[in-house]
């Protein structure tokens, strides 16, 4: 899996962009990783910003790829799952453009075999490019 970040900027805000190159046969789970609040199954996927004083979260990080929904026989519920690409959008109230946005985000990824658990994509991109 590959990741790429980039910073968008939108008029008084910018968007934190994560994207994710995933590779053919394999799939990464949602933050949500079932429609049932009570499922217990894989390891969500988390994307976490660092508290700064240079910007603030307008919300939750929100998943703009075509989220697949499957039966897991493994598990025994609905699965919440992405193929080939995942992106991810956070909107940022700038307050100072003299800072950077660091974070990080952690995943678990499967194929028909096997999970593996990734070692965290860490980032960190200067405001006011």
């Amino acid at each position: 899996m590959n990741w790429s970040v980039d910073l968008v900027e939108e008029n008084d805000t910018v968007k934190f962009i994560a994207r994710a190159v995933i590779e053919p046969g394999w799939h990464v789970y949602s933050q949500v990783i079932s429609d049932d609040p009570e499922a217990m199954g894989p390891m969500p996927l988390e994307m976490k910003l660092d508290t700064s004083e240079y910007y603030v979260p307008l919300g939750n990080p929100v998943e703009k790829s075509r989220m697949i929904t499957h039966f897991d026989k493994a598990f025994g519920i609905d699965l919440n799952y992405y193929e080939n690409e995942l992106v991810v959008v956070q909107p940022l109230k700038i307050i100072n453009l003299d800072g950077v946005v660091k974070g990080f985000i952690s995943y678990m990824a499967c194929d028909d075999e096997k999970c593996i658990f990734p070692p965290e994509y860490t980032f960190e991109l200067k405001l006011g490019k």
